[in-house]
């Protein structure tokens, strides 16, 4: 069991594949995909609270360095790029200067298109690139909650 998955059974979250669900994989990815949004809108959406309150509790007790760890294996950009690539969508982003393209299709049901750009008027460096496209993604993900596309 690698570091990430003991922190999750900690929480009392099983993200393991068992034999028996190794017949199933695709349920195994979707409910390992889910759990993971779960946790990544609690540690990071402002507008998304109350859904679990033990399960906020229990994260809101681990130690730091064990809160620094889900932060990072839960990326609002890699859970949405997932969900999106499952769902035959498409996720793009194409930065010119201080401008980030944001776009996400997800099969004709679901569009989203926005152009930040950052206060300075230089090239963005690699960290605020992250950090804008982190946010925009966490924006997506819930609005897809609250639209039913993304059910939890």
């Amino acid at each position: 069991m690698n570091d990430i998955e003991s922190i999750y059974e900690k929480l009392g979250i099983s993200i393991r594949v068992s034999d028996k669900d190794r017949s199933n994989y695709t349920a195994y990815k979707w409910k390992k995909l889910r759990s993971r949004l779960i946790v990544c809108l609690i540690l990071r959406s402002q507008v998304y609270t109350g859904y679990d309150r033990n399960l906020e509790i229990k994260i809101g007790q681990l130690d730091p360095e064990k809160r620094e760890r889900l932060l990072q294996s839960t990326s609002p950009r890699e859970i949405l790029q997932l969900f999106v690539k499952w769902k035959e969508g498409k996720v793009s982003f194409d930065i010119e200067g201080d401008v980030i393209k944001f776009s996400v299709s997800h099969v004709g049901q679901y569009k989203f298109q926005e152009t930040p750009s950052c206060e300075r008027p230089k090239r963005l460096r690699r960290a605020e690139i992250i950090e804008k496209i982190d946010a925009l993604s966490l924006k997506v993900l819930e609005d897809m909650v609250k639209k039913g596309i993304f059910g939890l």
